[in-house]
């Protein structure tokens, strides 16, 4: 489809770019304005970016009914502390990749991460950032390096949930890394219980919302 959003459409949006030593970056931005043929978009940082651009990208576009994706330019970086400014082309044809049926949550759980890289297994104990039935961000001081596969056990109440996980994201937070992931591998029956619990949460938060 073509994109033909209005800022008011789109929550955020979410893009992956590389550095000029190559290493890749993310951002996570708000959509300001939309031009004839370019996006504006702007977010804070404390970092000092070295972006070269152009670049092509791979853009979501996330909405109340779903994410988008579609390739685009990054044209422009431009930095006036604390926030970043970017002008992109606008994408000429995006996909609706997902449905957010499973709503996020933000919620602190003890996790323990577990990544593998030639065979070798690495344990973190971190936090949750937020958690839903598809996927969990976590908190970390350091980025892994590269792994294989990595696995999650996630205490809940007392119940302990456990995953394998791919990597989607990380993003540079506070004093460490989001480091977001997806499950792949994981029972019914530990998701029913992740997505009761984000219903639960949800409701308590309307019924507070409305005192």
């Amino acid at each position: 489809m073509k994109f033909n959003f209005k800022p008011e459409e789109v929550k955020y949006v979410k893009f992956t770019y590389k550095d000029q030593s190559g290493k890749l970056g993310s951002f996570r931005a708000s959509l300001n304005r939309i031009e004839a043929s370019e996006l504006r978009l702007s977010a804070k940082t404390e970092e000092i970016l070295e972006i070269s651009t152009p670049q092509e990208i791979v853009l979501e576009v996330i909405c109340a009914d779903g994410i988008y994706k579609g390739k685009t330019v990054l044209k422009k970086v431009i930095q006036e502390e604390p926030y970043v400014f970017f002008n992109l082309e606008i994408p000429q044809y995006v996909e609706h990749v997902q449905k957010r049926e499973y709503f996020r949550i933000t919620a602190s759980y003890d996790c323990v991460y577990s990544p593998v890289f030639n065979y070798e297994t690495k344990y973190y104990e971190v936090k949750t950032l937020d958690i839903s039935a598809n996927g969990v961000s976590l908190f970390l001081h350091t980025l892994p390096q590269e792994f294989d596969s990595a696995n999650i056990v996630i205490t809940i109440n007392n119940r302990k949930v456990q995953a394998k996980v791919r990597f989607v994201r990380y993003e540079k937070y506070s004093e460490g890394y989001k480091l977001s992931l997806n499950y792949i591998k994981i029972s019914e029956a530990d998701r029913d219980y992740i997505s009761q619990i984000c219903i639960k949460k949800q409701l308590e938060e309307k019924r507070s919302q409305m005192l």
